[in-house]
């Protein structure tokens, strides 16, 4: 698997991101906009992915004040993942699959809080984990 840890970024895009330190969430932490919780807060990333077709993974915390976060790759969006929940639990693996890539290469990997659901009081986001996994060639 690729592996990125979230607080390996390259570039705050927009929003108060912070390294949160806890030994409740895999990882003894996660990056959270926790002081912001906006609209299209947003953190990106430079990863190198061979090509192929991918599931991507993320561990992240569910709660009632959690987005949707939507994950674009060189600025074409590939899925979202919606982080709402009645209740807070952490360590909850979502996914989006297949993911092509049809070149490999250094890409631009952002992770946007662009929308949130319809119960959701806020644009939250705390992260834990990101990975892809290959499932096969590019079509």
């Amino acid at each position: 698997p690729i592996i990125i840890p979230p607080w390996v970024f390259k570039s705050i895009i927009q929003g108060s991101w912070v390294r949160e330190i806890t030994d409740l969430q895999y990882y003894c932490g996660d990056m959270t906009n926790g002081s912001s919780m906006a609209q299209n807060d947003e953190l990106s990333y430079k990863v190198w992915i061979p090509e192929g077709t991918y599931t991507i993974y993320m561990v992240a915390v569910t709660d009632t004040n959690h987005g949707v976060t939507h994950i674009e790759i060189d600025t074409t969006e590939v899925g979202t993942m919606d982080w709402y929940n009645g209740s807070t639990l952490r360590n909850v693996v979502k996914s989006i699959a297949s993911v092509n890539i049809t070149t490999s290469g250094l890409k631009d990997f952002d992770v946007k809080l662009a929308t949130k659901n319809g119960s959701a009081s806020a644009y939250n986001a705390q992260i834990a984990l990101i990975w892809l996994e290959r499932t096969g060639d590019s079509t």
